[in-house]
């Protein structure tokens, strides 16, 4: 029993943490780069899982508690051995996290049969990142594709598209990981980002195009506190804004050399790429 499947990546420009912490409202695109993961599964006496992240064993909280989910509607014992590459790095707002965790949900949904929606499986992967810290909005997007704006926590329904021009290329600049269990489950943090982040997604859902979202991303990184010293100077610099969450730069442009360019001064992993209008699937 094996299985494959992709789930893009995604970068959030503004959000607000919904009260009970089950997620949030926001805004953001996917990208075509993500993370692709092959399961294997098969019978046996005592359920085993091996997860390895681009070849290596890794500590991937999320990923153990989407497997032990599925082991459990599953009803019998398996070995499990599951693989992720990811095509961004891992903390740095990228949505890398989520990606995983929902590619691994509809793998595993076909390796052990267990006849789950998309939907149903989808919204295992965000309950686990949910649990696990790592995530609250991202698996919604990843599981839809393209630019848009999430106006209620955890809807997975209800997805407002945001208007770019097609020629728009996005360039990712990864300047240094965050643990963002240590943002969103902080108090004095959650005060401030929602401070913000509440009118920024009203703002934007009011007047859904790229141009607003970057003027908002800027704002929401800058007043909620977010970003701060050379993340400030790259955003000045080139135009862009911080991804959530990471200390990592984002723009979205049609000149993306040119861009680059100017990242290349603040990180030395700059990527281009472009928005990627599908979401996750099977392979």
């Amino acid at each position: 029993m094996r299985a494959v499947a992709f789930a893009p990546g995604h970068v959030t420009g503004l959000f607000s943490i919904a009260e009970d912490g089950q997620g949030s409202t926001g805004a953001g695109f996917c990208v075509e780069k993500g993370v692709r993961t092959t399961v294997s599964a098969k019978p046996a006496k005592a359920n085993r899982a091996r997860i390895t992240l681009n070849g290596a064993i890794e500590r991937l909280p999320t990923s153990h508690e989407v497997v032990k989910r599925f082991l459990e509607l599953a009803g019998k014992p398996h070995d499990i051995s599951v693989a992720h590459i990811a095509q961004l790095p891992v903390g740095y707002g990228f949505g890398m996290s989520g990606a995983g965790a929902l590619s691994l949900a509809l793998a595993l949904n076909k390796a052990l049969k267990t006849r789950l929606t998309t939907l149903e499986a989808a919204r295992i992967a965000h309950e686990a990142e949910i649990e696990c810290g790592t995530g609250l909005g991202s698996v919604v997007a990843e599981r839809l594709g393209g630019f848009g704006v999430r106006k209620e926590p955890a809807d997975f329904e209800n997805y407002v598209r945001i208007r770019f021009p097609r020629n728009l290329k996005v360039v990712l600049a990864p300047i240094k990981p965050i643990e963002t269990r240590k943002i969103i489950r902080d108090a004095g943090w959650k005060g401030r980002i929602n401070g913000i982040g509440s009118a920024c997604v009203r703002d934007l859902f009011a007047k859904p195009t790229a141009e607003y979202f970057m003027s908002l991303s800027r704002m929401f990184a800058t007043e909620s506190g977010l970003a701060y010293n050379h993340l400030l100077g790259a955003m000045r610099e080139s135009g862009g804004s911080m991804a959530m969450l990471g200390e990592s730069i984002f723009v979205l442009t049609e000149s993306p050399k040119k861009s680059a360019a100017i990242l290349r001064k603040f990180s030395k992993n700059v990527v281009i790429t472009k928005i990627s209008m599908k979401g996750a699937r099977l392979l």
